[in-house]
Protein backbone atom coordinates (compact mmCIF):
# COMPACT_ATOMS: atom_id res chain seq x y z
CA UNK A 1 0.00 0.00 0.00
CA UNK A 2 1.29 3.58 -0.73
CA UNK A 3 1.13 6.07 1.77
CA UNK A 4 0.35 9.70 0.93
CA UNK A 5 3.34 11.84 1.44
CA UNK A 6 3.85 13.62 5.02
CA UNK A 7 2.44 17.12 5.48
CA UNK A 8 5.76 18.32 6.30
CA UNK A 9 6.93 17.07 2.92
CA UNK A 10 4.19 18.46 0.71
CA UNK A 11 4.90 21.83 2.16
CA UNK A 12 8.62 20.96 1.30
CA UNK A 13 8.28 20.02 -2.18
CA UNK A 14 5.91 23.10 -2.63
CA UNK A 15 8.57 25.75 -1.15
CA UNK A 16 11.30 23.98 -3.03
CA UNK A 17 9.04 24.43 -6.32
CA UNK A 18 7.95 27.69 -5.69
CA UNK A 19 12.08 28.83 -5.18
CA UNK A 20 12.71 27.17 -8.09
CA UNK A 21 9.92 29.08 -10.08
CA UNK A 22 11.06 32.44 -8.66
CA UNK A 23 14.51 31.87 -9.54
CA UNK A 24 13.79 30.98 -12.91
CA UNK A 25 11.67 34.25 -13.44
CA UNK A 26 14.21 36.65 -11.93
CA UNK A 27 17.29 34.47 -13.99
CA UNK A 28 15.06 35.45 -17.30
CA UNK A 29 14.66 39.01 -16.02
CA UNK A 30 17.85 39.65 -15.67
CA UNK A 31 19.10 38.02 -18.61
CA UNK A 32 17.18 40.73 -20.64
CA UNK A 33 18.30 43.66 -18.98
CA UNK A 34 18.16 43.18 -14.83
CA UNK A 35 15.08 43.87 -13.14
CA UNK A 36 14.70 46.59 -11.07
CA UNK A 37 14.14 46.40 -6.91
CA UNK A 38 13.34 49.17 -5.32
CA UNK A 39 13.77 53.15 -6.42
CA UNK A 40 16.26 56.18 -5.82
CA UNK A 41 13.51 58.13 -3.56
CA UNK A 42 13.51 61.16 -5.24
CA UNK A 43 17.83 61.50 -5.56
CA UNK A 44 16.95 63.58 -9.04
CA UNK A 45 16.60 66.95 -7.26
CA UNK A 46 19.31 69.05 -7.59
CA UNK A 47 21.87 69.58 -4.77
CA UNK A 48 22.72 73.23 -3.69
CA UNK A 49 25.62 73.42 -3.31
CA UNK A 50 26.70 71.38 -6.53
CA UNK A 51 23.93 71.52 -9.09
CA UNK A 52 23.09 73.85 -11.65
CA UNK A 53 19.78 72.92 -13.20
CA UNK A 54 16.06 73.01 -11.70
CA UNK A 55 13.86 69.37 -11.93
CA UNK A 56 10.36 68.90 -13.17
CA UNK A 57 8.41 66.20 -12.26
CA UNK A 58 5.24 65.87 -15.09
CA UNK A 59 3.51 62.68 -16.12
CA UNK A 60 2.04 61.97 -19.68
CA UNK A 61 -0.28 59.42 -21.27
CA UNK A 62 0.41 56.77 -23.94
CA UNK A 63 -1.08 56.46 -26.87
CA UNK A 64 -1.07 52.60 -25.75
CA UNK A 65 -3.17 53.47 -22.71
CA UNK A 66 -1.00 53.46 -19.67
CA UNK A 67 0.55 56.75 -18.25
CA UNK A 68 4.17 57.30 -17.14
CA UNK A 69 5.88 59.88 -15.19
CA UNK A 70 8.53 61.92 -16.87
CA UNK A 71 11.45 64.69 -15.44
CA UNK A 72 13.08 67.41 -17.16
CA UNK A 73 16.30 68.26 -16.25
CA UNK A 74 16.35 72.48 -17.64
CA UNK A 75 19.98 73.99 -16.89
CA UNK A 76 20.42 77.10 -15.41
CA UNK A 77 22.81 78.37 -18.33
CA UNK A 78 22.30 76.05 -21.09
CA UNK A 79 24.78 75.52 -23.61
CA UNK A 80 22.92 73.85 -26.59
CA UNK A 81 19.29 74.46 -27.68
CA UNK A 82 19.69 70.65 -28.21
CA UNK A 83 17.73 68.18 -25.70
CA UNK A 84 18.79 64.93 -24.51
CA UNK A 85 15.62 62.01 -24.27
CA UNK A 86 17.06 59.30 -22.06
CA UNK A 87 15.40 56.15 -21.42
CA UNK A 88 15.99 53.50 -18.76
CA UNK A 89 16.91 49.85 -19.54
CA UNK A 90 14.19 46.67 -19.32
CA UNK A 91 12.34 46.87 -16.08
CA UNK A 92 14.59 49.36 -14.75
CA UNK A 93 13.08 53.25 -14.63
CA UNK A 94 14.08 56.45 -15.00
CA UNK A 95 15.96 56.78 -11.54
CA UNK A 96 18.68 54.51 -12.73
CA UNK A 97 19.55 57.17 -15.33
CA UNK A 98 19.57 59.81 -12.11
CA UNK A 99 23.71 60.32 -12.87
CA UNK A 100 24.11 60.70 -15.91
CA UNK A 101 21.24 63.23 -16.62
CA UNK A 102 22.48 65.20 -13.78
CA UNK A 103 25.89 65.51 -15.10
CA UNK A 104 24.41 66.08 -18.69
CA UNK A 105 22.03 68.91 -16.62
CA UNK A 106 25.55 70.43 -15.50
CA UNK A 107 26.69 70.31 -18.66
CA UNK A 108 24.14 73.22 -19.78
CA UNK A 109 22.05 70.04 -21.52
CA UNK A 110 18.56 70.06 -21.16
CA UNK A 111 17.78 66.36 -20.25
CA UNK A 112 14.40 64.41 -20.09
CA UNK A 113 13.64 60.72 -18.87
CA UNK A 114 10.76 58.93 -18.96
CA UNK A 115 9.30 55.87 -17.57
CA UNK A 116 8.35 52.91 -19.69
CA UNK A 117 4.67 52.19 -18.90
CA UNK A 118 4.43 49.43 -21.71
CA UNK A 119 7.42 47.24 -20.90
CA UNK A 120 6.30 44.19 -19.02
CA UNK A 121 8.03 41.43 -18.18
CA UNK A 122 7.13 39.31 -20.56
CA UNK A 123 7.24 41.82 -23.48
CA UNK A 124 9.48 44.80 -24.01
CA UNK A 125 6.94 46.38 -26.56
CA UNK A 126 10.42 48.41 -27.77
CA UNK A 127 8.19 49.60 -30.74
CA UNK A 128 5.74 51.17 -27.71
CA UNK A 129 8.81 52.65 -25.84
CA UNK A 130 10.02 54.53 -28.91
CA UNK A 131 7.14 55.78 -29.84
CA UNK A 132 6.61 57.42 -26.01
CA UNK A 133 9.67 59.16 -26.42
CA UNK A 134 9.14 60.10 -29.45
CA UNK A 135 5.39 61.51 -28.32
CA UNK A 136 7.32 63.26 -25.75
CA UNK A 137 9.46 65.18 -28.04
CA UNK A 138 6.80 66.26 -29.90
CA UNK A 139 4.97 67.24 -26.72
CA UNK A 140 7.59 69.26 -25.59
CA UNK A 141 8.76 70.73 -28.89
CA UNK A 142 11.86 69.49 -29.11
CA UNK A 143 11.31 66.85 -32.11
CA UNK A 144 13.66 68.52 -34.67
CA UNK A 145 16.41 69.26 -31.75
CA UNK A 146 17.05 66.12 -29.99
CA UNK A 147 19.35 63.18 -29.09
CA UNK A 148 17.77 59.73 -28.56
CA UNK A 149 19.14 57.93 -26.17
CA UNK A 150 19.14 55.07 -23.80
CA UNK A 151 20.61 51.83 -21.39
CA UNK A 152 20.18 48.78 -23.17
CA UNK A 153 16.77 47.86 -24.11
CA UNK A 154 16.61 52.06 -24.06
CA UNK A 155 19.01 52.00 -26.42
CA UNK A 156 17.09 50.35 -28.29
CA UNK A 157 14.02 52.51 -27.93
CA UNK A 158 16.02 55.76 -29.21
CA UNK A 159 17.30 54.13 -32.23
CA UNK A 160 13.25 53.11 -33.05
CA UNK A 161 12.50 57.04 -32.02
CA UNK A 162 14.87 58.30 -34.18
CA UNK A 163 14.32 59.84 -37.36
CA UNK A 164 16.21 61.54 -40.29
CA UNK A 165 15.79 64.99 -38.31
CA UNK A 166 17.43 63.47 -34.71
CA UNK A 167 20.94 64.98 -34.38
CA UNK A 168 22.13 61.65 -32.76
CA UNK A 169 21.35 58.35 -31.12
CA UNK A 170 23.69 57.90 -27.98
CA UNK A 171 23.17 53.53 -26.84
CA UNK A 172 24.80 52.70 -23.59
CA UNK A 173 25.63 48.52 -23.77
CA UNK A 174 22.78 48.83 -26.36
CA UNK A 175 20.63 44.66 -26.51
CA UNK A 176 19.15 44.76 -29.84
CA UNK A 177 15.58 42.53 -30.16
CA UNK A 178 14.74 40.26 -32.97
CA UNK A 179 16.70 42.69 -35.23
CA UNK A 180 14.34 45.74 -34.18
CA UNK A 181 16.94 47.94 -34.39
CA UNK A 182 19.21 46.99 -37.15
CA UNK A 183 16.09 47.53 -39.54
CA UNK A 184 15.50 50.56 -38.34
CA UNK A 185 18.80 51.70 -38.57
CA UNK A 186 19.18 50.66 -42.11
CA UNK A 187 16.65 52.93 -42.97
CA UNK A 188 18.37 56.11 -41.12
CA UNK A 189 21.48 58.34 -41.61
CA UNK A 190 21.59 59.75 -38.02
CA UNK A 191 24.72 58.80 -36.10
CA UNK A 192 24.79 56.36 -33.54
CA UNK A 193 27.28 56.88 -30.98
CA UNK A 194 27.96 54.54 -27.99
CA UNK A 195 29.57 52.68 -25.16
CA UNK A 196 30.02 49.03 -24.67
CA UNK A 197 31.32 46.42 -22.15
CA UNK A 198 32.18 43.13 -22.66
CA UNK A 199 30.33 40.23 -24.05
CA UNK A 200 27.83 38.96 -21.10
CA UNK A 201 24.32 37.25 -20.79
CA UNK A 202 22.88 40.17 -19.53
CA UNK A 203 23.90 42.37 -22.91
CA UNK A 204 22.55 39.38 -25.24
CA UNK A 205 26.29 38.60 -25.84
CA UNK A 206 26.99 42.40 -27.09
CA UNK A 207 24.78 41.77 -29.80
CA UNK A 208 24.27 45.03 -29.98
CA UNK A 209 27.61 46.22 -31.22
CA UNK A 210 27.17 44.38 -34.71
CA UNK A 211 24.94 47.78 -35.45
CA UNK A 212 27.83 49.83 -35.27
CA UNK A 213 29.27 47.84 -38.69
CA UNK A 214 26.33 48.24 -40.66
CA UNK A 215 26.83 51.44 -41.59
CA UNK A 216 28.77 51.81 -44.83
CA UNK A 217 30.73 55.22 -43.51
CA UNK A 218 32.12 55.08 -40.86
CA UNK A 219 31.76 58.39 -39.93
CA UNK A 220 27.78 57.29 -38.83
CA UNK A 221 28.69 55.18 -36.25
CA UNK A 222 31.13 55.44 -33.01
CA UNK A 223 31.59 52.42 -30.16
CA UNK A 224 33.38 52.89 -27.43
CA UNK A 225 34.29 49.87 -25.86
CA UNK A 226 35.21 49.61 -22.23
CA UNK A 227 36.51 45.71 -21.49
CA UNK A 228 36.55 46.89 -17.77
CA UNK A 229 32.48 47.53 -17.33
CA UNK A 230 30.18 45.45 -16.78
CA UNK A 231 26.14 46.04 -18.15
CA UNK A 232 25.30 47.53 -14.34
CA UNK A 233 28.08 49.80 -14.83
CA UNK A 234 26.86 52.16 -18.06
CA UNK A 235 23.29 53.21 -15.48
CA UNK A 236 23.51 54.61 -12.29
CA UNK A 237 23.12 54.64 -9.44
CA UNK A 238 22.38 50.70 -9.88
CA UNK A 239 21.87 48.19 -7.07
CA UNK A 240 23.65 45.34 -5.51
CA UNK A 241 21.16 42.73 -6.96
CA UNK A 242 21.68 43.67 -11.09
CA UNK A 243 25.35 43.80 -10.02
CA UNK A 244 25.43 40.42 -8.17
CA UNK A 245 23.31 39.04 -11.61
CA UNK A 246 25.69 40.69 -14.07
CA UNK A 247 28.98 39.42 -12.61
CA UNK A 248 29.84 42.67 -11.72
CA UNK A 249 32.38 41.80 -8.19
CA UNK A 250 33.91 45.08 -8.31
CA UNK A 251 34.12 46.75 -4.26
CA UNK A 252 31.46 49.97 -4.13
CA UNK A 253 34.68 52.33 -4.77
CA UNK A 254 35.81 51.11 -7.75
CA UNK A 255 32.21 50.63 -8.90
CA UNK A 256 31.53 54.48 -8.62
CA UNK A 257 34.68 55.48 -10.41
CA UNK A 258 34.38 53.37 -13.39
CA UNK A 259 30.18 55.03 -13.46
CA UNK A 260 31.79 58.20 -13.60
CA UNK A 261 34.70 57.73 -15.93
CA UNK A 262 31.61 55.94 -18.34
CA UNK A 263 29.40 59.06 -17.68
CA UNK A 264 32.23 61.85 -18.21
CA UNK A 265 33.40 59.80 -21.81
CA UNK A 266 29.76 59.94 -22.69
CA UNK A 267 29.19 63.71 -21.76
CA UNK A 268 32.30 64.37 -24.34
CA UNK A 269 31.23 62.41 -27.18
CA UNK A 270 27.23 64.55 -27.21
CA UNK A 271 29.54 67.49 -27.81
CA UNK A 272 29.96 67.49 -31.58
CA UNK A 273 26.12 66.78 -31.90
CA UNK A 274 24.87 69.39 -30.05
CA UNK A 275 23.48 72.73 -31.66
Amino acid sequence: MVHPPARSAVITNMTIRLQAIALCLLTTVFLGGCLSMGGANSLASPRSDNDRYTLSEQHATSQFGCSYHYRIYQPDLPSTATSLILGHGFLRDQDNMIELSRTVANAGIRVVTLDYCNMRLWNGHHVRNAQDMRDLAESLGISTDVIFAGFSAGALAAILAADDDTRAILALDLVDDADLGAKSLARLSTPLIGVSGPASGCNANNNGDALYTLRKQSALSTLLKIDSASHCDFESPSNWLCETACGDDDNKQIATLQRSSIIQRVVAMLAPYLS
